[in-house]
């Protein structure tokens, strides 16, 4: 049976929102997901160059967000943070150089890759 009771969360602050996602309602993943993607992919696409491991960070980010919401802060940040912190971590861990100068400045661990003219 198709249920009826679920709630539109266009409208909803991020507040509510992520006291919805903490709730378990995935239509508010679904909001929140929608809301940040864009910046959730720019950042993404500043840290890693292949399109798999953009998805796989993708995935990554909003599976910690459907699994542990964040408390007290801003969705877009919090999306932001997350994404720069495993994306940043990928790199370190697999001793990938970051695609510009200007990221490599803000990621400690991360060396430029000299190639690279995407700044």
């Amino acid at each position: 049976m198709l249920r009826t009771d679920l709630t539109d969360h266009r409208g909803t602050d991020d507040a509510r929102l992520l006291s919805a996602l903490g709730d378990g309602d995935a239509i508010a993943l679904a909001e929140a997901y929608h809301r940040t993607i864009t910046a959730a992919h720019a950042c993404a696409r500043r840290l890693l160059a292949s399109p798999v491991e953009i998805e796989a960070l993708m995935r990554a980010v909003y599976t910690d967000l459907w699994e542990e919401p964040p408390v007290d802060t801003a969705l877009e940040g919090w999306v932001r943070a997350r994404c720069f912190n495993l994306g940043s971590g990928y790199l370190r861990q697999r001793g990938l150089r970051a695609p510009s100068a200007s990221l490599a400045a803000f990621t400690s661990g991360v060396e430029p890759d000299g190639h690279a003219s995407n700044d």
